[in-house]
């Protein structure tokens, strides 16, 4: 047997059963509809009394209390009190706050007591006005000296010992001044010593000799700077001021005058550099084995002779590179056999072209191809073309 299928809802009414409706159970028989009805809204009223059971349970109220009423209870808002309205006060410790809104609390009642007992204390203390003198000459014990009495007691000490003080400054500059013409003397005397050891330390502008090393230190840890005067402006050797560096190890040689040339000079590797002499790059003519006086680690780039390199240049010619590339090139008239104008050890390719440059010249045909010459052919004969051949 199974039992109604419940909807938490609040039906309207509740269905009549009327006389002449059939006895029909099931799930949407008309016999179940009425008690179908009320069983909804039975369990309708069953969760609406346990939501409301829920919202009785009070909660603790806050100063930020609400009037609310909810799953987890409810609460009710506070009414804050003010000086014409009964409520909820808060209250502070600080005496200085200017607030109606706030309550003292027995710790600020008790600072006020005793602000309120020290002010009593100081009007104990207080001096009445008969009790005060400005007199600076009177013997009387019961009087207090005013402020103007104290003053008038202090101007005539100023006055006292401004006299005195004026008394010693004339004895002292007496005494200064003796001071003074010995300490003149005395100066002078070092300042000539000090001239003279000057001068002794001194290079002439004239031409001198140093013994010894002539260090120059440049500003601010620039570039140290060495200058050579000239008619219309000045050479400078300068050096890079971080030569401890390898990359920065380099000096220059910079002329500042009508123009500014500069000869750079290369960085010096750690290994030290050597300067070639001008006879030991230029002297073609003598093997570099042969070149005297040279150190052993010197070395010389090799010319284009040495490297391998050859050529004959023209109109018709050849050019032959270190790696033994042969690339010949030239004009020649007629068809039939022409000679290259050097023989290669292995021909490559050659191309030929007509010179005339016209759209219906004929098509020429290299053939019987070698090493020293080759043949062109074309059904007319053309005059001259242009060749270009390379091998090794």
């Amino acid at each position: 047997m199974a039992n109604l299928k419940e909807q938490e809802k609040w039906e309207d009414g509740v269905y009549q059963i009327e006389e002449n409706d059939p006895v029909l159970g099931g799930e949407n028989g008309i016999t179940n509809k009425p008690i179908k009805q009320l069983a909804n809204r039975t369990l309708w009223l069953k969760k609406a009394l346990e939501l409301f059971g829920k919202k009785s349970a009070p909660k603790d109220l806050t100063a930020n209390s609400t009037s609310t009423a909810d799953e987890s209870g409810h609460s009710h808002k506070l009414p804050v009190g003010t000086t014409t309205q009964k409520g909820i006060w808060q209250a502070t410790s600080d005496t200085g706050v200017d607030s109606d809104g706030l309550v003292l609390t027995a710790k600020a009642g008790k600072k006020l007591a005793q602000m309120i007992a020290v002010v009593q204390l100081a009007l104990n203390n207080y001096i009445p006005l008969n009790k005060r003198s400005s007199a600076v000459n009177s013997n009387d014990e019961n009087n207090v000296a005013t402020s103007k009495a104290v003053k008038t007691a202090y101007d005539k000490g100023v006055e006292a010992k401004t006299a005195a003080d004026a008394a010693q400054r004339t004895a002292n500059d007496g005494v200064a001044k003796a001071t003074a013409a010995q300490t003149s003397a005395n100066t002078a005397n070092k300042k000539a010593d000090s001239a003279n050891d000057n001068a002794n330390g001194r290079v002439s502008k004239n031409g001198d000799t140093i013994d010894g090393d002539l260090r120059i230190n440049s500003a601010n840890n620039g570039w140290s700077k060495l200058q050579l005067g000239t008619i219309n402006g000045l050479w400078e050797l300068e050096v890079n001021p971080n030569s401890q560096n390898e990359n920065d190890r380099r000096f220059n040689m910079k002329y500042n005058g009508d123009s500014v040339v500069y000869l750079a000079f290369p960085t010096i590797g750690n290994n030290g550099e050597i300067a070639a002499y001008r006879s030991w790059v230029e002297n073609r003519n003598t093997p570099w084995n042969k070149i005297k006086d040279k150190p052993e680690f010197a070395t010389r780039w090799p010319n284009a002779v040495e490297q391998g390199y050859s050529h004959s240049l023209g109109r018709t010619g050849w050019t032959k590179l270190p790696s033994g590339l042969i690339m010949q090139w030239g004009e020649v008239n007629g068809l039939g056999v022409h000679k290259f104008p050097l023989a290669f050890n292995q021909v490559g390719q050659v191309f030929v072209c007509d010179r005339s440059y016209s759209d219906d010249a004929d098509v020429l045909v290299v053939r019987e191809v070698n090493n020293t010459s080759f043949r062109v052919w074309s059904r007319s004969n053309m005059g001259a073309f242009l060749f270009f051949a390379i091998g090794s």
